[in-house]
């Protein structure tokens, strides 16, 4: 994922219509012992979104939105806003 940072994302969802949100960061995450142990790989990321369209998506929050992107096609994906500490918000998605 680290390799599409500054890419842009098509997201749409019924509720907020076609955004374009741009791919800011990707963060590494560890489940550990949390993790389903079918699961073949130990680590997901955190896709932080930011953009100027981003606002129907903090207004909405968490849920569903379809996810499109130019070279991996698109999927239904979870995701949602999350508070930066200097305030305003940016658009995460984790993978697993």
């Amino acid at each position: 994922m680290a390799k599409l940072i500054g890419d842009r994302f098509r997201i749409n969802s019924p509720d907020t219509g076609e955004l374009v949100l741009k791919l800011v960061g990707v963060e590494p995450i560890n489940s550990g012992p949390d993790r389903p142990a079918h699961l073949p790989r130990a680590e997901g990321v955190v896709a932080v979104f930011d953009s100027p369209d981003k606002n129907p998506v903090v207004e909405c929050g968490c849920g569903i939105y379809r996810v499109s992107h130019a070279r991996l096609g698109a999927a239904d994906l979870y995701m949602g806003p999350s508070p930066l500490r200097r305030g305003g918000h940016v658009v995460e998605m984790v993978l697993n």
